[in-house]
């Protein structure tokens, strides 16, 4: 768009690494995990401090999580994960055919 409009942080789809945790605040400001539940305001609206989340592990309880695999426990919630040969499609793991990205295949 002319006037930007369509370069809104609602509009373009913002994204951090798997070594950083998204602020929840307007700027989607990305931080290192090690800076979450550490008592220090590092998002602006201090997302990054959430007292009924941090040190609470979700992994340990069934009921709190969805993986259909591997849970891994993070400092604010947690991160599913597959075992190789599998892949992940939502919160359930899929396993991929090998045959059609490797050669040779088994």
């Amino acid at each position: 768009c002319n006037d930007n409009s369509d370069e809104s942080l609602q509009t373009c789809a913002h994204t951090c690494s798997d070594d950083e945790f998204m602020c929840k605040s307007e700027d989607r400001k990305c931080i290192p995990w090690n800076k979450t539940c550490d008592t220090n305001k590092d998002c602006d609206d201090f997302s990054d401090e959430p007292a009924d989340l941090c040190g609470k592990n979700e992994c340990m309880d069934a009921d709190l999580n969805n993986c259909s695999q591997v849970c891994e426990d993070l400092h604010i919630g947690y991160r599913c994960v597959c075992h190789k040969g599998f892949r992940m499609n939502g919160s359930v793991c899929e396993d991929v055919d090998e045959c059609t990205t490797e050669f040779p295949c088994s």
